[in-house]
């Protein structure tokens, strides 16, 4: 099996089947840099010298190491290393799902006409678009699955060139989506490997966010203008504990999604590709993942801290990461519940679907007063290559793509807000489902029912517009002397 493959493994302890990435291991040092005397002898010590090797270049003190222990020993070689005193945290690192990889499709054409963009008419886009259309002052992290491109081997791109003619679809510009690096076979190459069965998720989100407006073909996605950085951190495994004939699996872990999000906010930050008034350039985070549904909670705990750390870095950054609230019904899923229980929750928004009459769509998760809604039923997007859609079911991956989509248009209109500004802007200008839906976000959870409520790109633009106030003076009283000199 090729290494570029992630490869995922079971194992029991006591009563609980736990699933992790094969032989690999997520340090984070309280001080020292990992590849250092001090940091190399702690992890001899407790991993034994010999037995680990680095996956990836490390981040500071913050490292992720492949590994000769395998199983419960490498659980319990974890939990050892979390004792000592130097290590702030050590986990096995968790596999992670996109919270939307269709199985039937409601339509799949080669045109679009058999969907119609409800999407944009509930979140008045055609009044918002009169505001904003998005600009390159702001960046997008599609941090995803890549895209379609027209080879498996890079032409020799550097990273974040612009794809151009290597993407082939009439409604996803190649001058605007960016070659991020591919945190799988470590190349500057983001390529979906998932085509050959037929689902792509990058995609799908790719037309909701930024699909070309104006051409005269196709759909609109909702930013026009803003540059879409494509890391690729899903892959598919061919390892998922099933019989042979069943189809591989799409996937990724905690720490890809790390590293994709380190790599994006380092390009915004380069010197040379700084905005106009000499600042790292806004990023708003796409990240529409869930942790797998047989990782139990007393496993998932050990996983916070990568994902602590990813909040942190979006926060540290004034960067916003909107993730999907889940699609496994019940409350908030893992990441977005760590995310809103975070010291780093004001960076965030986690995002549930809701359907064309307002309703919240069964397969969401929700259940916090701090979530928003947006639409992810039914919502027309690209497909494959050239001129081919889809209409997306049940998806909070879709719903999280239209407010990524939303933020971006509120930074390209004020791209001097700090990421915490349009966080709570968004959730501020959001309304309430109509009356007729509120009874379903009820019936399913009393307590966090709509959160904040359904975005609306509109009223948060026309914050930002500055207002004008015409006053007719009849009496010419305003021409009047003020009391200071040269003043009326």
């Amino acid at each position: 099996m090729p290494p570029s493959i992630l490869q995922f493994s079971r194992i029991t302890d006591g009563n609980k089947v736990l699933r992790l990435r094969s032989n690999h291991l997520i340090v984070q040092f309280a001080r020292f840099q990992p590849r250092s005397d001090q940091a190399r002898g702690i992890l001899d010590t407790i991993l034994g010298r010999g037995d680990y090797d680095y996956d990836a270049e490390p981040v500071g003190t913050w490292t992720y190491l492949r590994t000769q222990v395998v199983g419960t020993d490498l659980q319990t070689r974890a939990k050892h290393l979390r004792d000592h005193a130097e290590v702030q945290f050590s986990e096995l690192d968790v596999p992670l799902v996109p919270t939307a990889v269709p199985d039937d499709p409601t339509t799949h054409s080669s045109t679009p006409e058999s969907g119609r963009q409800w999407a944009l008419e509930k979140l008045n886009m055609y009044r918002a678009w009169d505001l904003q259309t998005g600009t390159d002052d702001v960046l997008v992290g599609l941090l995803d699955a890549g895209l379609q491109l027209d080879t498996e081997v890079s032409p020799g791109l550097d990273p974040y060139e612009p794809l151009k003619a290597h993407l082939h679809h009439e409604d996803l510009d190649g001058d605007r989506f960016l070659a991020g690096p591919n945190f799988i076979d470590g190349v500057s190459w983001p390529f979906d490997d998932f085509i050959v069965y037929g689902y792509l998720h990058g995609h799908y989100m790719s037309g909701v966010i930024a699909g070309t407006a104006g051409n005269g073909v196709g759909l609109a996605g909702m930013n026009w203008g803003s540059n879409v950085c494509v890391p690729k951190v899903n892959y598919t495994s061919e390892s998922k504990d099933r019989a042979p004939e069943e189809k591989p699996y799409l996937r990724s872990t905690a720490a890809l999604v790390y590293l994709g999000i380190r790599d994006v906010l380092d390009y915004a930050a380069d010197p040379s590709n700084l905005s106009p008034a000499g600042l790292p350039k806004p990023v708003v985070f796409n990240l529409s993942l869930q942790i797998e549904d047989e990782v139990f909670p007393e496993f998932v705990e050990y996983s916070a801290g990568t994902f602590e750390a990813i909040f942190s870095a979006v926060h540290g950054a004034e960067a916003v990461i909107c993730l999907s609230a889940g699609n496994a019904h019940g409350a908030v899923r893992e990441p977005g519940k760590w995310a809103l229980a975070s010291a780093y929750a004001s960076n965030v928004l986690v995002v549930g679907a809701m359907d064309e009459n307002d309703k919240y769509v069964p397969l969401t998760s929700l259940g916090s007063g701090e979530m928003v809604f947006a639409p992810g039923h039914q919502v027309l997007t690209t497909d494959k290559n050239d001129a081919s859609y889809v209409t997306i079911d049940n998806s909070t991956s879709i719903a999280n793509a239209h407010a990524t989509a939303a933020v971006s248009l509120v930074w390209s209109e004020d791209p001097g807000l700090k990421g915490s500004d349009a966080v709570a802007l968004i959730k501020e200008t959001c309304r309430e489902p109509d009356a007729g839906a509120k009874a379903s976000y009820d019936a399913a959870d009393p307590v966090g029912q709509w959160g904040r409520g359904i975005i609306q790109p509109f009223e948060a633009l026309k914050r930002l517009k500055p207002s004008v106030c015409l006053v007719l003076d009849k009496s010419g009283s305003m021409g009047e002397s003020a009391g200071s000199p040269g003043l009326t």
